[in-house]
């Protein structure tokens, strides 16, 4: 049986996003890459068919799948849930809530603060402030996942949004939703409104 190797965590740490099997993988301690969900070798359906790691990987299928204000943020749906993209810092959060003992490497990409990049701020940790953090959990939700040609989130929708998650004003919403909207998102209302 060859060995499986530890993640590269020098790549993973600064991925934002992996599939659901990746970050089984992850959470097992496993390089994705040596385990892959795809490939058709005896060494498949020791990790993905039964065991600790299939368990690990249907539930978080139906962590990921529910509707009801999900812990893990979605990046990007696929056909085959397996391969749905999520967000590694939220996944990483949730684990460790979840009691799955994640590995340290993994629990080391969670910031401080859940506002906070988890790389940290380039000036680094001296300065912050809470329009800062909320600029971030904006850019999260909002920014991240849009592309240019779909409709973009309006500044209002972001502001809305921002008052409630971050207790902000609504004047200073209203500034934060103008500075983080992305350059390429279109001026005015979106089509069909």
């Amino acid at each position: 049986m060859p060995s499986i190797p530890s993640p590269n965590w020098a790549i993973w740490r600064i991925r934002p996003t992996v599939a659901v099997w990746e970050a089984v993988a992850l959470a097992a301690n496993l390089e994705p890459t040596a385990v892959s969900y795809f490939e058709r070798h005896p060494i498949r359906a020791q990790y993905w068919e039964h065991g600790p790691m299939a368990e690990n990987l249907e539930t978080l299928c139906r962590v990921v799948g529910a509707d009801e204000d999900e812990p893990i943020r979605v990046v990007r749906y696929q056909m085959n849930p397996h391969c749905t993209e999520i967000d590694l810092p939220d996944f990483a959060r949730w684990a460790k809530q979840a009691g799955w003992d994640p590995p340290a490497e993994l629990c080391a990409i969670l910031p401080e603060h859940d506002d906070v990049p988890a790389g940290g701020w380039p000036w680094g940790t001296e300065y912050e402030t809470p329009l800062l953090r909320a600029a971030v959990v904006g850019i999260r939700q909002w920014w991240l996942t849009w592309e240019p040609g779909l409709n973009p989130p309006t500044n209002e929708d972001v502001a809305d949004f921002l008052m409630k998650k971050c207790n902000l004003s609504q004047p200073e919403a209203d500034a934060v939703a103008k500075v983080i909207r992305s350059d390429k998102a279109p001026k005015g209302r979106p089509k069909g409104s």
